[in-house]
């Protein structure tokens, strides 16, 4: 059996969609759907009611992405654990098939991911990352290492191998460093639509939990976030941001996307601020834990 995991709150816009193209698969295996909802009030609840699936309630002080993501993998029936986010939604009817058939045929592995699509038009400033680090075929080498929000996992892999629940993001990347390279495949057929809205307040607070995270996973593990950038001083910041306001406004000039060029600046300051202030955050709480731990020798 494959146990589906998804993981909720406030998804009613795209969960109804998800849910429908997951029962469409052609995949052969009998599968379970586990969708855990953390507080929704916006209809999701009701929605994923009409379907076939397990509903579980998580308290939303409980909820951290990894205390979620081990509760569907203790709670799963199935050998093999799928996760997929609320507002992902399979791209094909072989989509699970693709997915999982690799962990049955190579013993060697221990998860696979795949590509996610951005929704043509959502939200254009999410496109390029989206594209550069799932690419559709193998021959491109992917930038993202991991993700959780389309992935298959051994069931056994889980348990012995959890995911750290008091990381704010980035918790499939910090799990995934446990294993080597050849024990994690990418599987671009295995393809998903994914966008966020473009809404600068959930960017701003997304882009400070990178930050954060990215100096916990630094100070608990040793890991170098690959995905958040590291600036030695202004100038190297200030180029970096210049460099990557003319390349988005390159690529909207070139797709059309005209009415956002204005607001480029705005998104890269944005970004930029957002993620300074997570690391400064990581580093005060670095510095206040510090005396703790060196009370302890």
């Amino acid at each position: 059996m494959i146990s589906i995991v998804i993981r909720a709150k406030n998804e009613a816009q795209y969960i109804a969609e998800a849910l429908s193209a997951i029962l469409a698969q052609d995949d052969r295996e009998e599968f379970e759907i586990l969708v855990l909802d953390s507080g929704s009030t916006d209809g999701t609840r009701e929605l994923v009611r009409r379907f076939p699936v397990h509903l579980i309630d998580i308290p939303a002080e409980r909820f951290s992405f990894g205390y979620a993501l081990n509760l569907g993998a203790r709670l799963a029936q199935g050998s093999i654990v799928v996760y997929l986010s609320a507002h992902c939604t399979p791209a094909s009817h072989d989509w699970l098939r693709q997915l999982v058939e690799p962990l049955r045929q190579d013993p060697m592995l221990v998860a696979t991911y795949g590509r996610q699509e951005p929704r043509k038009g959502m939200n254009p400033f999410e496109e390029p990352g989206l594209q550069h680090a799932f690419p559709p075929n193998r021959m491109n080498r992917p930038l993202a290492l991991f993700s959780n929000a389309n992935c298959a996992i051994w069931q056994p892999v889980l348990i012995r191998n959890p995911f750290d629940e008091t990381l704010m993001s980035s918790e499939d990347l910090v799990w995934r460093m446990q294993f080597e390279s050849e024990q994690i495949l990418y599987v671009p057929e295995a393809s998903v639509y994914h966008s966020h809205p473009i809404n600068f307040r959930y960017w701003r607070r997304r882009f400070e939990s990178d930050g954060l995270a990215t100096m916990e996973m630094q100070r608990r593990y040793g890991i170098i976030n690959p995905y958040v950038p590291r600036y030695a001083n202004f100038g190297q910041a200030a180029r970096a941001f210049v460099s990557n306001c003319t390349s988005l406004s390159t690529l909207f000039l070139f797709q059309g996307y005209f009415r956002l060029i204005p607001l480029v600046p705005f998104f890269e300051a944005v970004r930029a601020w957002s993620i300074t202030q997570g690391l400064r955050r990581g580093k005060v709480i670095a510095a206040r834990e510090l005396p703790a731990s060196g009370s302890h020798n």
